[in-house]
């Protein structure tokens, strides 16, 4: 498989459902999760036991130590670690194999997908659009800062780009940070991203192989075709996305002179939204328990 054929693959069997725009994630030092806004320290201590609370403590030592590099080198910078997930992280838009189905029902008869219902609860942190999130602090520190320095900072924060390598860099506060509490570069060292992506891929190539998920994929196609659904693909990792890209498709026709949608459009839009959500959950229930260890275990990889 092709490593643009593996992408695609891999955004199929964890599609989750993005609302206007994607947030960023704690992937690097100017794209971490946005804090307070205050500087100094911050908390290092776990979330509970949770994966994503070690995740999170350990983000929050990265910036810490990162804050300390940047204040050696005469930069400020205020420590942006990851969150706990709130609202991205909510069920509705979690992969559907993930989410036990009688919480994922319920969440369906309110949101839809999660497209149209941003517009009717705003504040809502289980549809909150992402593109409206705070701005990392450290983007205000940067642009009060001259053309010259800001390039200092830059390169002080992320290192100097390796020629021929993507976005691999050498040094910077971020990558020496990062390996003292990893022991090992960030993600995005050639290396180390094309090992986590040959594990995928294997975990997909099970997936789409594996002959009850294919069975189940077949059984979900037929459901939806009855329900008057277009299905242009009955291979798991793909089947799922057919409701939920012509959900998507409503959306932005219904947004197509401009970014708001007024108040009826949007309630009309979540009454058709819900029905097909509904729909399709009913259709992929047997599919979805099936996907699920496939989506477990392509998410470990890194992938995900």
């Amino acid at each position: 498989m092709s490593k643009n054929n593996l992408s695609m693959a891999v955004t199929a069997v964890l599609s989750v459902v993005c609302l206007v725009g994607c947030g960023a994630g704690a992937g690097n030092a100017d794209g971490a999760a946005s804090s307070s806004g205050q500087g100094g320290p911050v908390p290092t201590a776990p979330v509970g036991s949770s994966a994503e609370g070690k995740a999170i403590a350990d983000s929050a030592r990265v910036e810490n130590l990162v804050a300390d590099c940047m204040k050696a080198h005469g930069f400020n910078y205020v420590p942006s670690p990851q969150q706990p997930a709130n609202g991205e992280a909510s069920p509705v838009h979690r992969n559907p194999a993930l989410v036990p189905y009688g919480q994922l029902k319920e969440l369906r008869q309110k949101y839809g997908f999660g497209y149209f219902s941003a517009f009717i609860f705003p504040n809502d942190p289980n549809v909150a659009r992402r593109d409206m999130g705070p701005a990392s602090p450290n983007e205000a520190i940067k642009k009060d800062l001259d053309p010259a320095q800001r390039k200092v900072y830059e390169v002080t924060l992320n290192g100097t780009p390796v020629p021929g390598q993507g976005k691999s860099t050498t040094g910077g506060c971020y990558q020496d940070s990062y390996t003292k509490v990893h022991g090992s570069v960030p993600a995005g060292n050639p290396a180390e991203e094309q090992a986590k992506s040959a594990t995928a891929e294997q975990v997909v190539e099970a997936f789409r192989s594996d002959k009850q998920a294919i069975q189940a994929a077949q059984g979900y196609a037929s459901c939806l075709k009855n329900g008057g659904y277009t299905v242009t693909s009955t291979a798991p990792g793909d089947v799922e996305n057919t409701v939920q890209l012509a959900a998507s498709g409503l959306f932005q026709t219904a947004r197509a002179n401009g970014a708001n949608i007024d108040a009826a459009a949007a309630k009309q839009g979540l009454a058709d939204e819900i029905k097909m959500a509904l729909d399709d959950l009913e259709c992929g229930k047997a599919y979805e328990v099936i996907a699920k260890p496939f989506v477990e275990n392509l998410m470990k990889t890194g992938q995900g």
